[in-house]
């Protein structure tokens, strides 16, 4: 296997950033696997609702679940390496269907941040509301400052799972 004694973290990096820009990034893995992806789609369950490099998290994947969602023509070493590789990082390999990949992520993932995103926009213009906003209000909304194209990603792919999940 590719990781022995000379695995380091430059290694680690580079893998995760080819998962992440071949993957499918979080949602949409039924219409990938119905375009027939060869490659297993990959990714965390992992995230904070801060991004970019100067807030970067080595620990982030630590205890994670990482979702794995081989494909029919994907090749079982491929899906080996896949896993080796997420264990090495700490994290749990979780494997499912697409189908049940984004029913589930609609629900725990994707609808959150859309309810999160609708109570900042309800208060947008309520000053007294702003006013009086405590921690409640600030657990909530705690995601509407995710990625806002990641979040505009996960509404396009999944938009229908997340509408169903209402």
């Amino acid at each position: 296997m590719f990781f022995g004694n000379g695995c380091n973290s430059y290694w680690i990096l580079f893998i995760i950033l080819i998962l992440v820009l071949t993957g499918d990034n979080g949602c949409g893995c039924n219409q990938k696997a119905r375009a027939g992806g060869g490659e297993p789609a990959a990714h965390p369950m992992a995230g904070k609702e801060t991004f970019g490099f100067d807030v970067a998290d080595e620990n982030l994947f630590k205890g994670a679940k990482w979702v794995l969602t081989p494909f029919e023509n994907t090749d079982e070493n491929n899906i080996q390496t896949v896993k080796d590789l997420i264990e090495k990082m700490g994290a749990e390999v979780v494997m499912t269907t697409a189908e049940e990949h984004d029913n589930a992520v609609a629900l725990i993932s994707h609808m959150p941040l859309v309810l999160s995103q609708a109570l900042v926009k309800l208060v947008e213009n309520n000053n007294i509301a702003k006013k009086l906003a405590s921690s409640g209000f600030r657990d909530m909304t705690r995601l509407a400052l995710s990625n806002f194209v990641m979040a505009q990603d996960m509404i396009e792919m999944n938009g229908e799972n997340i509408s169903n999940s209402v």
